[in-house]
């Protein structure tokens, strides 16, 4: 999938979601607190989360954050428990909804 399909994915995702055109920066300090799950992540696993929800590869959030990619996959598994979801959209859906 190509850089413009994931970014129509994930405004896709984003209008499913109810989601504002708002970055999740703004959305959160104009909405109030985040989700309690939310709340559970560390600040590494809201940085892939993050990246997650801009539509990066695990090998580009890999790259971003400076580590290996199964560092990446070790903060994806961890996040996935902790806001109770089985995939990347989940999560992501989770996180703009926050």
């Amino acid at each position: 999938m190509n850089r413009f399909s994931r970014l129509l994915a994930l405004s896709l995702l984003t209008a499913l979601a109810g989601c504002s055109g708002k970055s999740p920066e703004v959305a959160q300090t104009s909405e109030g607190a985040a989700a309690p799950e939310i709340q559970k992540l560390s600040e590494r696993e809201l940085e892939v989360l993050e990246c997650l929800a801009r539509g990066r590869l695990y090998k580009e959030i890999a790259d971003h954050l400076g580590v290996k990619i199964d560092t990446v996959r070790k903060h994806l598994q961890s996040l996935y428990q902790k806001l109770h979801v089985h995939t990347r959209t989940e999560a992501v859906v989770k996180y703009l909804r926050k």
